[in-house]
């Protein structure tokens, strides 16, 4: 079956499909994939955008600046090391 195929799949009516495909935010922290969720503003953040924009700007920086310290070699090592483990089912 093809990811459209799922996408549109009638048996799946009563959750949603990011959560019937377990992509949602706290699915893909709990895999490993993103390494922060950033919570969005009551509404949405396209309902407060400058407050949405000063959490992700903050995110950003607390995210990068760790990574400053780090040699290009390092850096590439973690990264390979972070991904590698993804394919393999265990948890970051």
């Amino acid at each position: 079956m093809t990811t459209s195929g799922i996408v549109s799949a009638p048996d799946i009516p009563r959750i949603g499909h990011a959560e019937a495909m377990r992509l949602t935010a706290q699915d893909l922290s709990q895999l490993g994939v993103v390494d922060r969720i950033i919570p969005e503003p009551l509404g949405g953040a396209h309902r407060q955008p400058k407050e949405t924009v000063q959490a992700v700007g903050e995110a950003l920086e607390a995210a990068l600046e760790p990574l400053l310290v780090l040699s290009g070699a390092e850096l590439r090592h973690q990264r390979r090391e972070k991904f590698l483990k993804m394919g393999n089912g265990a948890t970051m």
